[in-house]
């Protein structure tokens, strides 16, 4: 072994000048990120029932949901943000970035169940009837504030704290409409003989995020079941096979979530430029709008078999379905003018 000198120079704690000089102090990279995220969810329901006769009950809920949350974001002089802002007059200058999210959810559903057992007066007979309204009615907000060029010395708490000290750039405060959904629904069960089980519901929802003639949607559904095991024929293997339902059932199901603003063209305060050059203080979302939009329908076919061993000692089922989804909501790139009528 022999030991060559190679010349090299050193600069600070580093050999080559060109890397010294990219490389930074691993503690500063961990203070030029900082993040503070704040999340408040108040949730407060109550409800009230009232037993107008025997067979016939009336109840009715309210809820009310809020939630905030707070998200601030500083980067600091080492960090790649501040090196590549697109504002030369603020590059190589903490920056920060918050976003402020507020929504508040009200909630009624009232509901009327009646029993008519009494009218059938046969206890091998059940049949039960509800039928029920529903309001939701949510607010919202949101917030953005991005300020650039705080003095080089600033870390993250004098940022949050001092945020005049710095120039704000952007701030956009966006109130979105009202989501309204009002939902009329009813249901009816029957059981005969605790052998055979059919039950129905049927929903109509209405919402706020389509456009007059797209807002109603209407969701049918039902469902057959065969006890086998309750039959006569089944007696003798009680006690090995004892529970034995064979199950079918056809639904729909609405879906509707969507941001909102998606009906009709969204503009912002913002400078965009437009055809030759003239440019507007009015920027439009990066979303087209779709005024026809409307509700997304999933239709379920289901057939099933239940089965216990020994007293239910072993129980199980098998399932078999089938959905198909009509009208999907979709967030979906498009070239030209052409577009999805349900895409938004």
């Amino acid at each position: 072994m022999i030991y060559v000198p190679i010349p090299f120079k050193f600069i600070g704690d580093y050999a080559d000048e060109e890397l010294s000089t990219s490389m930074t102090n691993p503690l500063d990279n961990v203070r030029d990120n900082d993040r503070q995220q704040i999340r408040k969810r108040y949730n407060m329901g109550a409800s009230f029932s009232w037993k107008i006769l025997d067979d016939l009950e009336f109840r009715t809920e309210a809820g009310l949901d809020s939630y905030i949350n707070n998200d601030d974001r500083f980067y600091g002089i080492t960090t790649y943000y501040v090196k590549n802002t697109p504002s030369a007059t603020y590059q190589n200058m903490p920056a920060l970035e918050s976003t402020e999210g507020k929504s508040l959810s009200l909630r009624n559903t009232n509901t009327l169940n009646f029993d008519f057992n009494k009218i059938f007066n046969d206890p091998g007979q059940s049949l039960k009837l509800l039928v029920g309204q529903e309001l939701i009615v949510t607010e919202s907000n949101n917030m953005f504030n991005q300020v650039w060029g705080f003095p080089t010395f600033f870390i993250s708490d004098q940022a949050y704290k001092l945020v005049s000290q710095g120039f704000s750039n952007r701030y956009t405060n966006t109130y979105n409409p009202d989501n309204k959904l009002l939902s009329f629904f009813g249901r009816v069960n029957y059981d005969f003989k605790r052998r055979y089980l059919f039950s129905a519901t049927f929903r109509a929802d209405g919402s706020s995020l389509f456009s007059k003639g797209n807002q109603w949607g209407y969701f049918p559904s039902a469902a057959l079941a065969w006890r086998i095991s309750e039959e006569e024929f089944m007696k003798g293997i009680s006690s090995t096979l004892d529970n034995l339902k064979l199950r079918f059932s056809y639904g729909t199901a609405g879906n509707n979530n969507i941001p909102a603003n998606q009906i009709a063209q969204i503009f912002t305060a913002g400078t965009s430029s437009y055809i030759n050059g003239f440019s507007t203080f009015w920027s439009p979302s990066t979303v087209m709008a779709n005024p026809d939009l409307k509700w997304e329908t999933t239709y379920t076919r289901n057939l099933g078999l239940d089965f216990g061993l020994f007293k239910s000692r072993i129980s199980g089922n098998v399932e078999l379905y089938i959905n198909t989804t009509k009208d999907l909501l979709i967030n979906f790139p498009v070239s030209g003018l052409t577009m999805n009528p349900n895409c938004f």
